[in-house]
This record gives structure tokens, C-alpha cells and sequence, in this order.
């Protein structure tokens, strides 16, 4: 469900119009979070996801 919401909201601003500024993308990571698993870890699990989004061509929804 998250995958589908970020891709939701990534299209969403791909269709705004805001010529004062030109065209927005966006990228996403989105992870899910393991029985246990520590803040720190499940944030650098994302935060790798997103980088491989923006690595990947930005305006994507990467999983990890």
C-alpha cells in the first residue's frame, strides 16, 4: 500500500502546474519495517532506497 500511495503522490505533483517554478518530481523510497528492527536501521534502509531512486533517474518509487 505504501508503494502505491508514494507513486499516487508522485503523479500527483509530475501534474501540477506551476510555471513559477517549472516542473517538480519526486522520489521515494519505501521500505517496511522488520519485527525488531531499530529506528536507525529502518531510516538508513530507506533512506538507501531513496538514493537509488534519485541514482536511478529521480522521479521514481524505489523499494528496499
Amino acid at each position: 500500500e505504501a508503494c502505491v500511495l508514494a507513486e499516487r503522490l508522485r503523479l500527483a505533483v509530475a501534474g501540477l502546474d506551476l510555471a513559477e517554478v517549472g516542473r517538480l518530481t519526486c522520489s521515494f523510497g519505501v521500505v517496511e519495517a522488520w519485527p525488531g528492527e531499530s529506528a536507525e536501521s529502518l531510516l538508513a534502509r530507506v533512506d538507501n532506497a531513496l538514493y537509488a531512486a534519485k541514482g536511478l533517474g529521480r522521479d521514481r518509487v524505489e523499494t528496499g
